[in-house]
């Protein structure tokens, strides 16, 4: 099959959302914390439209996405990348995480943060990414690391 890296489009915010909650629950979180966290994973109609968003294309079948928001000047956020759960672990998330790299350089910043899942510190750190802190959430004992690309 073909893959293609192609910008999101406002339609498909439902299908992103579906796709960032199974990869997020594909950790074996419990269901109280996935409900919580719900909220947090919505891809709004909105944040395609106000912020730089790309989906892996599998043929015709959208297996992932992330989403860029350009903080400032100097700073992109990393607000999202997740895969389907079938497409964890073939190195489809590696090819997302380039592009949005090379898509923030193109966006003249010198920085990529993420806040990500403790489950993907591994996987952020593997391409530089750097642990500046670590950010409290609501789950008692549970941060999540603060990680920056420095270019």
């Amino acid at each position: 099959m073909e893959l293609q890296i192609i910008p999101a489009q406002i339609e498909d915010a439902s299908l992103l959302t579906i796709i960032a909650i199974a990869s997020k629950n594909h950790w074996n979180y419990t269901q109280n914390q996935m409900v919580s966290w719900i909220p947090e994973l919505i891809v709004s109609e909105d944040s395609i439209k106000n912020n730089v968003v790309y989906k892996l294309l599998e043929g015709n079948e959208t297996v992932g996405f992330y989403m860029l928001k350009k903080s400032n000047e100097k700073f992109v956020d990393l607000e999202f990348l997740f895969l389907l759960p079938i497409w964890i672990g073939k190195g489809y998330g590696k090819l997302l995480l380039q592009h949005a790299i090379e898509k923030t350089k193109t966006l003249g910043a010198l920085n990529i943060k993420v806040v990500s899942d403790p489950n993907a510190e591994g996987f952020y750190a593997n391409f530089g990414f750097k642990k500046i802190a670590n950010k409290k959430t609501n789950v008692p004992g549970r941060f999540l690391p603060t990680m920056i690309l420095k270019f």
